[in-house]
């Protein structure tokens, strides 16, 4: 944020909108901008506003520190600073570590209070941001919600601990916990209403909203959630072993000391290039769970997932959680590429699906017999070198081993608190989708983060303009949806053309899930022998398998 005189803010807004938008926030006043909307209407946006000190020189791998105030308008027109984060695609790092920014959408600034949804950008905890080409706010502003969009620290800077050091674990989240407090403060004088407030995230983003309401932390903070095709008990999402990626990146940093505290000061030395670029050479991208991620650290995270649910420990608010059909097809061409050159082959199955399973989940002992369990569920009478016949079993498989079964497995939990819980499946089929940017050409089904692109607007670029089919998914179902979950906390269905299905809870007996489609049903037995396969034949296999470990007989 720069700041401005104020002759030169009148000046501007007074030349270009006929009103200024200053708003005196907590820490002092901003000014921000009355924007066009897609559909001919107008929003006002607020972007770049610090919520925290940034987390800098003495202040890198700390807790954020609140804001100091300021007196003169500062001037919010602009995104901040992404967090650092290596270019995939370009082979560069990018970002700056002076990144806690967030940015806030409102209708109107008057009397009325809104609902508010606070967006919690995805990409697996190391790439991404809370920035306005990406998460345009145009649907949403049409529903009368106000949108935050926000960064968090990533990668190394933002989840790096040790045993030793916990007190360093899980900035990320913390910086997210801290967001969610500005909004508490503030967002009453943008319009929206401070007791009414959702967050929403996918992928990363929506396994952080479901750590946010298993935190203590954040407590109060929130009451709703929606977790688009992710949640804290799938296995991409959870760092077990902390120690071990820290003194990986130590001896690629030559940080030649094995003591947690050692480790954290010499890399507290290095620049955020290194640290990026280190980071960078130590990810498989479909590696689970990540290097960096989120981690049990007794404070923001007491205690394993699965045990905090378990136990009733978590805020008992509505949530809203699914994924999309074919989500598995993101990682098809990854793991193809990189475990077997790109082949479909008998090979593949048997001698590489081994490797790959402890890669991807949370299977790390001997893996044949699994293996040869999934064989026969999902690939008899599949020729195994026909990319046809192959694909579509192949993405089913990576569907339910990563999105599927831990859907079900954290529906289930809350469920059994008595909690409201709507569990959806995403089955709407665009122009676009995700893997047709990764260079496919084939149809894929509805990929993982296919369903952002009807929340948010212009997600893939100015360049790739919504088809009207797209377009009226939108506006008359998906957004309207999520937004009616935000202002109410139950997802009330839309009553047009022939929609008229009422989405009902989950019972903590009963599987029942949306289809979100061109058309609206609901479904009380989706792939229920498929989860018990997950559920129930593959830990049999587990547990057999540790029987058999000890006794020295188990195998590869």
């Amino acid at each position: 944020m720069k700041r401005l005189q104020i002759s030169l803010i009148f000046l501007i807004i007074g030349s270009s909108f006929g009103e200024d938008m200053i708003v005196k926030t907590s820490k002092g006043p901003i000014m921000g901008l009355r924007e066009d909307s897609s559909s001919n209407g107008y929003f006002y946006s607020f972007k770049g506003i610090r919520y925290a000190m940034p987390p800098v020189e003495d202040l890198r791998f700390k807790a954020p520190t609140e804001l100091e105030p300021w007196t003169e308008t500062v001037e919010a027109v602009e995104d901040g600073h992404i967090c650092p984060q290596y270019d995939i695609a370009n082979s560069i790092p990018l970002g700056d570590e002076d990144c806690l920014f967030l940015n806030v959408y409102t209708p109107k600034i008057d009397s009325k209070k809104r609902a508010v949804m606070v967006h919690i950008h995805g990409g697996a905890f190391i790439l991404g941001g809370g920035v306005s080409h990406l998460f345009g706010p145009d649907y949403l502003m049409e529903n009368d919600i106000v949108l935050v969009n926000f960064n968090y620290r990533l990668g190394a800077l933002g989840f790096l601990t040790t045993k030793d050091t916990m007190e360093t674990a899980n900035n990320g989240i913390k910086d997210q916990i801290m967001a969610l407090k500005w909004v508490k403060e503030n967002i009453d004088k943008f319009g929206g209403d401070p007791n009414k407030v959702t967050i929403i995230g996918e992928d990363a983003g929506a396994a952080s909203a479901t750590i946010l309401s298993m935190s203590p932390a954040a407590q109060g903070l929130f009451q709703g959630v929606i977790a688009l095709s992710g949640n804290a008990l799938c296995d991409q999402f959870i760092q077990n072993n902390p120690d071990e990626a820290a003194k990986e990146l130590a001896a690629r940093l030559e940080c030649s000391s094995t003591d947690g505290k050692d480790i954290i000061e010499c890399i507290s030395r290095k620049t955020q290039q290194d640290i990026v670029e280190k980071s960078n050479s130590m990810m498989m991208f479909y590696t689970f769970p990540r290097w960096f991620a989120p981690n049990v650290d007794g404070d923001i995270l007491p205690d394993r997932p699965e045990n905090l649910l378990s136990n009733g420990q978590f805020s008992k608010v509505p949530i809203v959680l699914g994924q999309t059909k074919n989500g598995g097809a993101f990682y098809y061409r990854l793991t193809i590429n990189s475990f077997n050159n790109g082949g479909y082959d008998d090979n593949f199955i048997d001698h590489k699906l081994p490797r790959l399973l402890p890669v991807m989940t949370n299977y790390n002992s001997k893996l044949y017999p699994i293996t040869r369990s999934i064989r026969k569920r999902y690939f008899v009478n599949v020729d195994m070198e026909n990319e046809d016949e192959f694909r579509p079993r192949y993405i089913e498989f990576l569907t339910d081993m990563l999105f599927t079964k831990c859907t079900d497995e954290f529906a289930r939990a809350i469920a059994n608190h008595s909690v409201p819980t709507y569990e959806y499946l995403f089955d709407y089929r665009g122009q676009y989708s995700i893997v047709n940017f990764q260079g496919e050409q084939v149809d894929m089904g509805v990929v993982h983060g296919d369903e952002m692109q009807y929340v948010f607007h212009n997600i893939w670029g100015e360049d790739f303009s919504m088809s009207p089919a797209d377009l009226k998914f939108t506006k008359n179902i998906f957004t309207p949806l999520l937004s009616s979950f935000a202002k109410t906390s139950v997802p009330t269905l839309p009553t047009i053309d022939d929609i008229n299905v009422s989405w009902s809870p989950r019972a903590p007996n009963k599987n029942r899930i949306l289809k979100i489609s061109n058309k609206l049903e609901m479904n009380e037995d989706y792939k229920k022998d498929i989860l018990k396969f997950w559920n129930e034949d593959i830990q049999n296999i587990l547990k057999s398998k540790k029987k058999l470990g000890k006794k020295g007989k188990d195998e590869l």
